[in-house]
Order: structure tokens, then C-alpha cells, then sequence
């Protein structure tokens, strides 16, 4: 077996497991050995081992909130009984449990509230991530931390729902995700569809829900088309309610391009892959990566899958592997996500993340749109010239100059000089 952090031979390459040493701190390689424990009980020693009662605890609850593990990790917890792990710290971990559980059903039950409305006025609609996968993948509201509701419709229903939803108590916002081409404004009008692929909204109780027509920008052409979600529909029980989702074999896919799209910046996203691999052995994964690479998406699933297997002792799948051989590049992007992630509070780098976001484009219209999503304007260019609102041209201009500033020649004279 080989290390992600070696040199590979295409012709033998194989994965292991994320070496201990690689982990930064003490609490985040017991945390990771907890979460391999649950589903895999051989890594239960090295749990156990790895326990220090003097973890800095605080450190520790922080790194897992900003990962949505919190639940995940007092399930382990709870798995391996750890002698001497502080009372104080499991209750809090319980606490979040209570209140996640109680969050997560009041998600459930807005869901399913509104597709019953969007329904009784003809609008089809399919819900996806959310409690539906917390349903798909664990089969309860419990384990999974969700911030949000996720619904689908045809693009020619999307304004008729968002009038539904503002009937509803809902006010339009901007995304919340902060992505490149969102305006600070409310959306009025025909203001809707300079939203490339879905619009937000809130109401006095936090509930938030995206309503999409589409899955992704166009920088993933293909796989940005929802066909394959209304194509491949089941009919999920969630707490007390009837749901209908996209079938996990089509979401696994989808799932791996969000992580990725946002630089897997959350560890919770890749368990959710491992939960894929373990609660669905029998998944065709030759159908999966053939179905990947139509969509151009085979790059991101197989780093999603080796992110889950890294990190979590998902077992990867023997296609995954061979498919693996002929991408050392994955390999090597991936052991550099895995780096990222072991630092916490999170360090961001615009540059790194671009050049590890463009490497795993798969095609040039891929990369095209990429690029000129990364050129666009948003609301930082708006908030130096508002005066500039419809002088598209100059924006762009603007943009590429703070780009420059920001980004670029900082990492150049950071460089140091050659002889």
C-alpha cells in the first residue's frame, strides 16, 4: 500500500489509511479514531489509546462544531464507554443532541408542510440533503446536523413557489453560503433569475430554505442538471411524515460535487460519504462511476470517496481504486485537503483553493465556466463602486485588480527570490 503523500506508480498505486502522524493535535487524531470505532470496531484499541483526560476539551467541542460532528462523535463516545472521559463534556455533547434532534424535527415538519402546499397548488418538488439524507444515511433525525431545508422544482414553478413561500412568512435573502455572483439586495421580479440555479429564504423562526431549479452553476455543466434527481425518485417515511427524495445511488454523486465545491471545508460531508459506502454494500459502483463520468463528475466522487476512506476506514470500493490508479493527481490534491482540514480554527487560502478546485475540472467547458464564475463580480466589487451596479464591464475591471491585490501579488512577493 502506498501514502498519499508519496510518489506514486499509476500501475501500482493503492490507498492508506491517514497516517497518526500526520494529525496535528492530540484531540483531533482521538476524535477521528472515536468516528473510525463506530463502524469499524478494529480501530477501537487505537480510540481508547489515544484518550488523554487533559485534552484542551474546549479545543476539541470547537473543532467539532465547526465540522457538524458533535452528534457523530457522542455516538463513538457512547460506543467505546472511555474510562474517565469528563462528565461535563458528554453532557454538553448530549445537550446538542437534544436540541439537534428537536431542531431537526421542526425541519421535518416545515418540509413536510410545504411540499404539501406546493403540492395542493401543482407544483412538484423533491427534497434532498437535509432530513431526507439524515434519513437515506442513518436512518433518524438524530445523527446528522442539518442547517437548512433543500427543495427542487421545475425552473418554470420557481417564482410561483417563492410567492407560495412569501405568503408563507418567508422573505427572499441573499445566499447565505456567500458565493461569488450573490447580491447583498432582496430579490424582486426578474431580479429571481439572476439567481444561476436557486434563491433563499428565512422567516422569524430561522427556518431557512433554498429552493433550486437546477443543482450547480454553470461551471459544472452537467452535472448542474437536475434530470437524474425527477428521473430517479423514492418515497421516504421521515419522523412521522411522507417524503419524496432523490434515490441515494443518484445523490452520491451530487453529494461529492457540493463537498467539493466548497473545498470539503467539512468534515461532516465526507462522513457522509463513508455512511453511503457502509449503509449501501450493494450499490453498483461501476454503474456509479460510469454515471460520474458522464456528468463529469468522476473526479470529485472518486475524491470523495477516498476522503471518506482516508479519514474515516470507509471501505473504498475495488472500481474506486482501480479508477484511482489511473488519477495519481486525486491522490495528491486530496493528501493537501486532508492538511487543510487538520487545522483548526480554519485557515483559508484563496489561491491554494483555486488551484486544487481547477486541478479536478473535468473538461474544458468545465474549466471555462470556472474561471469566468472566479472573474465574475459579486457583492465586494459592489461594495467599492454601487454607483457601478450596471456598468458590467468596469465591475469586472474592479474585480480582477482586487483579485490581483488580494491574492496574487501578496503570494508572489511572499515567494522567496532565487539566485
Amino acid at each position: 500500500m502506498i501514502a498519499a503523500n508519496m510518489t506514486l506508480n499509476p500501475a501500482e498505486v493503492s490507498v492508506k489509511l491517514q497516517p497518526l502522524s500526520r494529525f496535528r493535535r492530540a484531540e483531533v487524531e482521538f476524535l477521528i479514531q472515536v468516528i473510525r470505532a463506530i463502524r469499524r470496531p478494529q480501530y477501537r484499541p487505537a480510540a481508547l489509546a489515544a484518550f488523554r483526560p487533559d485534552f484542551d476539551w474546549d479545543y476539541l467541542l470547537g473543532f467539532l462544531r465547526t465540522h457538524s460532528l458533535r452528534i457523530i462523535f457522542l455516538e463513538g463516545v457512547n460506543t467505546l464507554k472511555i474510562p474517565g472521559f469528563p462528565a461535563a463534556v458528554l453532557e454538553r455533547l448530549q445537550q446538542k443532541m437534544v436540541v439537534n434532534l428537536h431542531h431537526n424535527r421542526c425541519l421535518a415538519a416545515e418540509l413536510h408542510d410545504v411540499t404539501d402546499l406546493l403540492h395542493a397548488e401543482g407544483i412538484d418538488c423533491l427534497s434532498f440533503k437535509g432530513v431526507v439524507l439524515a434519513q437515506q444515511l442513518y436512518h433518524s433525525l438524530v445523527q446528522r446536523e442539518i442547517g437548512d431545508i433543500d427543495l427542487l422544482v421545475h425552473q418554470a414553478d420557481a417564482e410561483r413557489t417563492r410567492d407560495l413561500l412569501l405568503a408563507r412568512g418567508y422573505v427572499v435573502t441573499h445566499d447565505l453560503d456567500g458565493e461569488p455572483d450573490e447580491a447583498d439586495t432582496a430579490l424582486h421580479g426578474d431580479e429571481l433569475h439572476d439567481q444561476e440555479y436557486h434563491y433563499t429564504l428565512v422567516n422569524d423562526d430561522d427556518m431557512v430554505i433554498e429552493v433550486h431549479w437546477s443543482l450547480g452553476r454553470r461551471e459544472f455543466s452537467r452535472l448542474r442538471a437536475p434530470g437524474l434527481f425527477w428521473e430517479n425518485r423514492e418515497v421516504l417515511h421521515v419522523d412521522r411524515f411522507v417524503l419524496e427524495a432523490p434515490r441515494i445511488d443518484v445523490m452520491i454523486v451530487y453529494l461529492c460535487m457540493h463537498g467539493f465545491k466548497h473545498s470539503w471545508r467539512r468534515m461532516a460531508w465526507i462522513y457522509d460519504i463513508a455512511q453511503v459506502v457502509h449503509t449501501y454494500p450493494e450499490t453498483d459502483w461501476g454503474a456509479v462511476l460510469h454515471q460520474a463520468d458522464a456528468l463529469n463528475g468522476r473526479r470529485m466522487l472518486l475524491q470523495g470517496l477516498l476522503l471518506a476512506h482516508t479519514l474515516f476506514a470507509a471501505p473504498l470500493p475495488p472500481q474506486a481504486e482501480s479508477a484511482l490508479a489511473a488519477e495519481p493527481r486525486i491522490i495528491e490534491i486530496t493528501d493537501q485537503v486532508i492538511d487543510q482540514l487538520m487545522v483548526y480554527p480554519v485557515e483559508q487560502d484563496a489561491v491554494d483553493d483555486f488551484r486544487l478546485q481547477y486541478a479536478l475540472r473535468q473538461g474544458w467547458k468545465d474549466r471555462y465556466y470556472y474561471l469566468l464564475a472566479k472573474a465574475r463580480p459579486n457583492r465586494n466589487e459592489l461594495h467599492i463602486a454601487p454607483m457601478l451596479r450596471r456598468a458590467g464591464p468596469l465591475l469586472y475591471v474592479i474585480r480582477m485588480a482586487r483579485l490581483l491585490v488580494r491574492y496574487i501579488i501578496p503570494r508572489l512577493l511572499a515567494r522567496p527570490l532565487k539566485d
